[in-house]
């Protein structure tokens, strides 16, 4: 992975995709060989009068799913999965497992060769079809 900055991007926004992304921002800021932004897929919903997205990027907090823990600025949510995929050069997923199959069919055909895949799923699934990336 040498060369250029590496992005990282982080698919969901529940509690433990919240925590992996915490962690994930906290690690880039001393590894050199990253950019120091580190991009979260939040699907588009409210949080009060504002949009979820909105509210992690001016609070640093995800007020539904994770409340009370503050994320670091680096931390960018966005709704926008092609944003947040096909750009990145590593790729955590930490979607529950049902959705697994719907995620792999939308973001294929967009991610880089050359992406790296790190799985935070807790559930295992034997998916029955093949997905080409």
């Amino acid at each position: 992975m040498g060369g250029t900055m590496k992005q990282v991007g982080v698919l969901g926004c529940g509690a433990w995709a919240t925590a992996v992304s915490r962690l994930i921002a906290d690690n880039v800021k001393i590894l050199n060989e990253f950019n120091k932004e580190v991009k979260m897929f939040v699907h588009d919903e409210m949080c009060g009068d504002k949009s979820l997205s909105e509210v992690i990027n001016s609070t640093h907090v995800n007020e539904v799913y994770l409340p009370g823990v503050t994320l670091p600025e680096n931390v960018v949510a966005s709704c926008d999965i092609d944003d947040v995929v096909y750009k990145a050069d590593v790729i955590a997923v930490a979607y529950p497992s049902r959705y697994v199959p719907w995620l792999l069919e939308r973001i294929q055909g967009g991610v880089k060769e050359s992406a790296y895949f790190i799985t935070f799923t807790k559930v295992s699934l034997v998916l029955s079809f093949r997905v080409y990336i």
